[in-house]
């Protein structure tokens, strides 16, 4: 972080950086856990290989990438908090100077916020992705 130095690049960077690796972690667990005759049966119908993974291994495994987004989520929402103490000014700054002032109610406000936000991308997301297993037949 020190070629950014200190600010809101630096904290977009450092929160790209701690929010990525969940993503990529839970996609090739998806990707992964893709049954080998769902695959058999796609490459059976002529896919090629980009076919077979648009077509295949993405809607397989679309549950695990949603939660990877999910978690992508959660972990810049606490990333924004932490960015806060570096100096960049964004949310987590506003919610620094507020915790450092004596005003009980604004605190407990914005940190509601907070944890509203959070909370809904969790379930707008985790809703979706239940609603697209039943549209795809997948759920029993």
């Amino acid at each position: 972080m020190i070629s950014f130095k200190v600010g809101p690049t630096g904290g977009a960077v450092a929160t790209v950086i701690y929010a990525i690796p969940p993503m990529i972690l839970m996609t090739i667990l998806g990707l992964q856990k893709v049954l080998p005759e769902v695959v058999e049966a796609g490459k059976m119908s002529g896919c090629t290989r980009f076919q077979t993974l648009r077509h295949v291994y993405i809607p397989s495994a679309r549950t695990e990438i949603l939660v990877g987004v999910n978690q992508v989520i959660m972990f810049a929402f606490f990333m924004v908090i932490i960015a806060a103490f570096i100096g960049t000014q964004d949310l987590g700054q506003e919610l620094q100077r507020t915790l450092a002032g004596t005003n009980l109610g604004a605190n407990f406000v914005l940190g509601l916020c907070v944890s509203l936000m959070a909370l809904s991308f969790d379930l707008i997301i985790m809703k979706w992705a239940s609603i697209r297993k039943q549209q795809l037949g997948l759920e029993t």
